[in-house]
């Protein structure tokens, strides 16, 4: 796959050069043939319909038709700032975390703009800046997530070949119902054919995949965003937390981290069930809801609350 991924690059850094310099030398094998590691490159852009002609004699080269260029990129001011703001946000975000994509596309965007909104859109790039940390996470091969968002588009099952938390590799066949990106990480929704359960995997960890044929009934009513948020919860993280909430749970679960947390109306109140690494965490968090509240469970939390009550005092004091 990162193979296949590498290619691309070279075919479009490829046209680049062609572009910015008009001609690309090629030199000539021994047998009469032109270089071996150009000459597929070219191949692919005419077959994309990118006039390149290959040059006569031993130095001719390859170099686009005469007087053909790309047509310039025709975005209004609006459009310009919003790409410009979702490739510096698709890297805080996590969402894009591939560092030559992220330097390239702003270089070729600019060299596709009118020159006045280009001058427009570097001043922006150069005075915008975002006040949060960035997300970082692992991004998945481009060819992975083409290749399964298209099949959860069209239905169709894929093969995969997968790595999973503990390094063992499998081969799954999957029904992709949906992608979603949660702090800088990609998780595909999917139902696995050999255990028939809906699961969500990894995109970083997909090592191989290849779209099927035949076609699957995605269930009409499942959220691929929301079985995933749903998954990330259940998650044990060390201590399993239930507290019951003064505080209507539509307001519960704006406050609370939805891949963290789950809250629903019981009998006795707001039930908030979550899974925490560090309890003092928890305990601030719970404060910061600014309402009454009954710890379930664990008893821990119990004591870690009464040790913030008491630094909060020692800083009212002081």
């Amino acid at each position: 796959m990162e193979e296949r991924q590498g290619a691309v690059v070279r075919v479009l850094t490829l046209l680049e050069v062609l572009q910015a310099r008009g001609r690309v030398a090629g030199p000539v094998q021994p047998a009469g043939r032109r270089s071996a590691d150009t000459a597929p490159r070219v191949a692919r852009l005419q077959k994309l319909g990118i006039p390149v002609e290959a040059g006569r004699g031993r130095h001719g080269g390859y170099q686009l038709r005469p007087g053909f260029r790309l047509p310039p990129l025709m975005l209004t001011e609006e459009e310009a700032v919003a790409v410009v703001l979702g490739l510096r946000a698709g890297r805080q975000l996590g969402v894009v975390a591939a560092p030559l994509a992220l330097e390239g596309v702003p270089a070729k965007l600019s060299r596709a703009l009118p020159v006045r909104l280009r001058d427009q859109v570097r001043a922006l790039e150069e005075s915008v800046g975002f006040l949060a940390e960035p997300i970082t996470g692992t991004t998945p091969a481009a060819e992975a997530v083409f290749t399964i968002s298209g099949a959860a588009s069209r239905r169709h099952p894929a093969w995969v070949r997968y790595r999973d938390t503990r390094g063992r590799q499998t081969e799954r066949t999957l029904k992709p119902y949906g992608l979603a990106v949660h702090e800088g990480r990609w998780y595909l929704s999917a139902r696995d054919a050999a255990s028939g359960a809906a699961r969500v995997f990894r995109l970083d960890r997909v090592l191989e995949v290849r779209e099927l044929d035949g076609v699957f009934e995605r269930p009409a009513e499942f959220d691929s965003a929301a079985h995933v948020r749903r998954t990330l919860a259940a998650i044990p993280w060390g201590w399993e937390v239930e507290v019951l909430l003064d505080l209507p749970a539509a307001d519960a679960r704006r406050h609370g981290p939805p891949t963290l947390a789950s809250v629903e109306e019981t009998a006795e109140g707001t039930l908030l069930r979550t899974s925490a690494a560090r309890l003092d965490a928890t305990a601030r968090f719970l404060v910061g809801l600014q309402c009454g509240f009954r710890v379930v469970r664990p008893a821990e939390l119990r004591e870690e609350l009464r040790l913030l009550g008491q630094e909060l005092l020692m800083l009212a004091d002081a």
